[in-house]
C-alpha cells in the first residue's frame, strides 16, 4: 500500500513539470460591485480560471497591477442615479498570442458592454447611460495612462515569474531537464533495495502460473503434465519444468531462496495496471445470464432433455451424443419493452375505464359538434382511438367465403406504402451577409412579407431584400448613431413595415414609396417585439408593458397590458385575431383578448402559464388549429410546450437540450420548426403533434437569433450571431399535392365569390 502511494505521488509530481500547451495566455484583473455600495470585489483570472498564489513576489505584482483603480470610487458615488442597484464590472485583460501582447480595458453594465478604452487612452461609450461616466474618466487621461502602464508592466513580470509563454498554460514545479532521469534512477534503486530487505525478512514464494520460463503444476493436474524432458525436479508435490533456466536458479528455489526482482516487477505491474478486477463488485450481467440459462441438473432422472444420451429404444442413436444444436438457445433473452412516449397512454387509460362504466341504451351518441371539438382539442376523435393499436387491421372475409376465420389471420402486417421518402437538404439554398447585426437574444430583427420581401435590421439601419428579383434596398437609418433597431413586423398585405427602436419609439414606413408615415412614442424603454392585428399594432417593451396602437387615429395609444415584470421579448397574435400571446424574460407566457372595436383602457389577462424556467421569446400559433399555441424556453428551460388556449392545458412538452430562440409552424407538412442557441446553434424540424425529430439543419457558427417562414411556406430564413442569413428550402410540396391544393383553393374562393355576389 505504501509502495503504491509512493509511486503514484512520484508520477503526479513528475507530471507537474510539463505544463499543458494552449493557443494563448490571458490574464484578467476584474473588479465589480453594485452601484451605490461601498464594497468592491476583485479577482485574478488565468485563462478563465481564478488564480491564487502563496508566493509573496507574485502577490506583490498583482497588487501593483490593481493599484490606483478608479472603479471603487465610481461605484461608491455614482454620477448617474439611474444606475442605482445595478452591477458594474471592470475587466482589464492581458492577452499573449505568439509574440504579440495585447491589452484591453472594458467596463460592463449588467452584462452589456458599457465602456471600452480606445488606443488614444480615451473611453468609448456603448450605451447612452455611459456618457456621464465617460466624461468623468476622460477628464483625467494621465490617471488612465498610469493604470495602463501598471497593467502592462505587471503582466510581463507576472508571466516571467510564472514562467508562462505561448506554449504553456499554467506554471509548474519545473525541474532542470538533466535532473529528472537521475532522480528516477535513484528512486528506482531505492525501491529495489527496500524490496530485497523485505523479502529477506519475510521470504517470498512464487505464485502458480507462468513467470518467465518457470511453469508450476498443482498436485491435482497429474494427467495434464507433459513428458519429463530436460531439467525436471519434484518440489513437495509440484512439478517444476525448467527447460531453459540455468540449474542454479532451480537450486535457489529448492533451498528456499528468493527471486526479489520478479516480486518487485510484479508489484510495480499490479500498481500501474488499470484493468484489475474490482474486489467487491457485483456479478457482471453476462455472468448472471449465463448462470440463469444453464441451471444445474439435480438428478439424472430430470424431465428435461439429456445432453449426452438418447431416449429412443433403437440401438442406433437418433442424435450424435454431446453435439449441440446449431440454432442458438432463446433462453436468457431480454424482454422487449417498446417506447411508449407516442402511444398516448392517457387516452388508453381513459378508454379502459370507459369500458367499465354502465351503458345507457337510451342515451344518444356523440353529436357532430362534439366530434369536431374532440378533433380540435386532441388532434383526433376520441371515439376512433385505439388501445395500443400497433399492427394493421385484418381483412374481413367476403360474402360466401367458406372459412371466414382463415382470412382474419392471413394478414399480420400493414402492406408497405408506396409513398416516396421526402428529401430535406442539409445545406442552405442561399447565404446572405448581415454585417453589424446585433447579437441580442431578446430582439426580433427579421421578418418576411407576403410580397416576398425580407426585412433585416443591421444596427441602426433596415435593409430590404427582394427574394423574387434579388434586389437589396436601404429603407431607413436612425438619426443618432448610438440608437439601434430592436424589432420589425410587416402588415398582412406587405405594404407597410413597423420598426421598433431602442429610444422607445415605433415608426411606420411605406415601403413602396420609401417614406416614413409616422413615429409613435409611448414606451419608456426599447421596443423589442411587434405584432399586427389588422389596424392594431401591439408593441412589447423592456419595461414589461405592452401597448396597443390604432394606427388610423392621431391618438394612437389605446390600451396598455401589464403582467410582465421584465422585458417582453415575444409577441404574437393568433391567426383568427382572437388572442394575443406574450412571452417575457420573467419566464411567463400570457394570453390576452382581442381589442374591442372603439374601446380603450386596459384589457384583462385571460391566462398566464409559468411552467417555463427560462426566458420565453419563441411563440408560434398553429395555422390549422387556431386554439393551439407553441412556446419555447431559454437556456435554463430548453423545452417546447404545446398549449390548448381554450382549456389552458399543456398538450405536450419536449426537452430539446438547447436554448430555443424562435418557433414557426410549417403547414405544408404540418411540422414545427425551432431555432436554437447554445449548445446546438442549429435548426430542428419536428413532426406535429408527435414532436418526433424529422431533420436538423446545421451550418451557423453562432446562436440562431430569429426564424421566419416564406409566404409560400416552402423556405425558412434564419439569422444568427455569425452575421449571416441562411435560406433553407426544406418544405417544397410534391407537385401532385401542390396542384390538388391549388385546385382546392380555387374552388373555395369561387364559392365565396358566388356567395358574395
Amino acid at each position: 500500500m505504501y509502495l503504491r502511494g509512493f509511486v503514484l505521488s512520484l508520477c503526479f509530481h513528475l507530471s507537474q513539470a510539463v505544463p499543458l500547451p494552449v493557443d494563448a495566455i490571458i490574464i484578467q484583473i476584474q473588479q465589480w460591485g453594485e452601484v451605490g455600495a461601498q464594497h468592491v470585489a476583485s479577482k485574478v483570472l488565468l485563462n478563465g480560471v481564478t488564480f491564487t498564489s502563496s508566493d509573496q513576489q507574485v502577490n506583490s505584482i498583482i497588487r501593483t497591477m490593481s493599484a490606483g483603480a478608479r472603479l471603487p470610487a465610481s461605484v461608491g458615488v455614482s454620477p448617474i442615479p439611474a444606475l442605482k442597484e445595478h452591477t458594474i464590472l471592470r475587466s482589464r485583460d492581458c492577452i499573449l498570442e505568439g509574440p504579440q501582447l495585447h491589452w484591453t480595458d472594458r467596463v460592463l453594465y449588467d452584462g452589456e458592454v458599457y465602456l471600452t478604452l480606445a488606443p488614444n487612452d480615451t473611453w468609448t461609450a456603448h450605451l447612452p447611460q455611459a456618457m456621464a461616466l465617460k466624461q468623468l474618466w476622460d477628464q483625467d487621461v494621465e490617471h488612465t495612462r498610469t493604470e495602463k502602464t501598471l497593467l502592462q508592466k505587471g503582466c510581463v513580470q507576472l508571466m516571467r515569474e510564472l514562467r508562462l509563454s505561448e506554449e504553456h498554460s499554467a506554471p509548474g514545479n519545473l525541474l532542470p531537464r538533466f535532473l529528472i532521469p537521475i532522480l528516477a534512477v535513484v528512486i528506482y534503486a531505492g525501491l529495489i533495495a527496500v524490496s530485497i530487505l523485505i523479502s529477506k525478512n519475510k521470504g517470498s514464494v512464487l505464485p502458480g502460473g507462468v513467470i518467465g520460463s518457470v511453469i508450476h503444476y498443482p498436485k491435482d493436474m497429474k494427467g495434464m503434465e507433459p513428458e519429463r524432458k530436460g531439467n525436471e525436479e519434484d518440489y513437495g508435490g509440484k512439478r517444476v519444468i525448467l527447460p531453459c533456466v540455468p540449474r542454479f536458479l532451480g537450486e535457489i528455489y529448492e533451498n528456499g531462496g528468493t527471486m526479489a526482482h520478479f516480486g518487485f516487477e510484479s508489484d510495480i505491474h499490479s500498481i500501474l495496471k488499470l484493468d484489475m478486477p474490482i474486489t467487491n463488485a457485483p456479478m457482471a450481467r453476462w455472468q448472471r445470464k449465463a448462470s440463469s440459462s444453464n441451471p444445474p441438473t439435480v438428478s439424472g432422472l430430470s424431465p428435461g432433455k439429456s445432453a449426452n444420451a438418447s431416449l429412443s429404444s433403437s440401438k442406433t442413436p437418433s442424435k450424435t451424443p454431446g453435439k449441440n444444436k446449431k440454432t442458438p438457445s432463446k433462453m436468457g433473452g431480454d424482454r422487449f419493452i417498446p417506447i411508449r412516449n407516442s402511444k398516448q397512454m392517457d387516452v388508453a387509460n381513459f378508454l379502459l375505464t370507459k369500458e367499465n362504466e354502465p351503458v345507457d341504451a337510451n342515451a344518444a351518441g356523440p353529436s357532430e359538434s362534439q366530434k369536431a371539438w374532440s378533433v380540435s382539442l386532441n388532434g383526433y376523435n376520441i371515439e376512433d382511438a385505439k388501445i395500443l393499436h400497433l399492427t394493421g387491421k385484418p381483412l374481413n372475409a367476403p360474402e360466401g367465403y367458406q372459412n371466414n376465420l382463415k382470412v382474419l389471420y392471413s394478414q399480420g402486417t400493414t402492406p408497405a406504402s408506396v409513398k416516396k421518402t421526402r428529401y430535406i437538404s442539409s445545406t442552405p439554398d442561399r447565404i446572405l451577409d448581415a454585417p453589424d447585426l446585433r447579437n441580442d437574444f431578446y430582439l426580433n430583427l427579421l421578418d418576411w412579407s407576403s410580397r416576398n420581401v425580407l426585412a433585416v435590421a443591421l444596427h441602426n439601419s433596415v435593409y430590404l431584400w427582394d427574394a423574387t428579383q434579388g434586389d437589396i434596398t436601404l429603407l431607413m437609418k436612425l438619426e443618432r448613431e448610438e440608437d439601434y433597431i430592436c424589432s420589425l413586423s410587416w402588415t398582412k398585405e406587405g405594404s407597410y413595415l413597423a420598426v421598433g427602436a431602442s429610444d422607445g419609439k415605433v415608426q411606420l414606413w411605406d415601403v413602396e414609396n420609401q417614406k416614413r408615415l409616422r413615429s409613435m412614442a409611448s414606451h419608456t424603454a426599447r421596443v423589442g417585439s411587434l405584432s399586427w392585428n389588422d389596424h392594431i399594432l401591439s408593441s412589447g417593451s423592456r419595461s414589461g408593458h405592452i401597448h396597443h396602437h390604432d394606427v388610423r387615429v392621431a391618438d394612437h395609444h389605446i390600451s396598455t397590458l401589464i403582467a410582465h415584470s421584465q422585458e417582453v421579448c415575444g409577441l404574437k397574435w393568433s391567426p383568427d385575431g382572437r388572442y394575443l400571446a406574450s412571452g417575457g424574460n420573467d419566464n411567463l407566457v400570457c394570453l390576452w383578448p382581442r381589442v374591442q372595436e372603439g374601446g380603450a383602457g386596459d384589457s384583462q389577462l385571460i391566462r398566464c402559464w409559468s411552467e417555463h424556467q427560462g426566458a420565453v421569446k419563441a411563440l408560434a400559433w398553429c395555422p390549422w388549429q387556431p386554439n393551439v399555441l407553441a412556446s419555447g424556453g431559454g437556456t435554463s428551460d430548453r423545452h417546447i410546450r404545446i398549449w390548448n388556449v381554450n382549456s389552458g392545458s399543456c398538450i405536450s412538452s419536449l426537452d430539446t437540450q438547447s436554448q430555443i430562440s424562435s418557433l414557426v409552424f410549417a403547414p405544408n407538412y404540418k411540422e414545427l420548426v425551432s431555432a436554437h442557441g447554445y449548445a446546438h446553434n442549429n435548426v430542428a424540424i419536428w413532426k406535429y403533434p408527435s414532436l418526433t425529430k424529422v431533420a436538423e439543419l446545421n451550418g451557423h457558427e453562432d446562436r440562431v437569433l430569429n426564424l421566419i417562414l416564406s409566404p409560400d411556406f416552402s423556405t425558412v430564413a434564419t439569422v444568427a450571431g455569425d452575421e449571416t442569413i441562411r435560406l433553407w428550402k426544406s418544405f417544397e410540396m410534391d407537385p401532385v399535392k401542390k396542384k390538388a391544393k391549388e385546385r382546392l383553393v380555387k374552388s373555395t374562393s369561387g364559392v365565396i365569390h358566388q356567395s358574395i355576389r
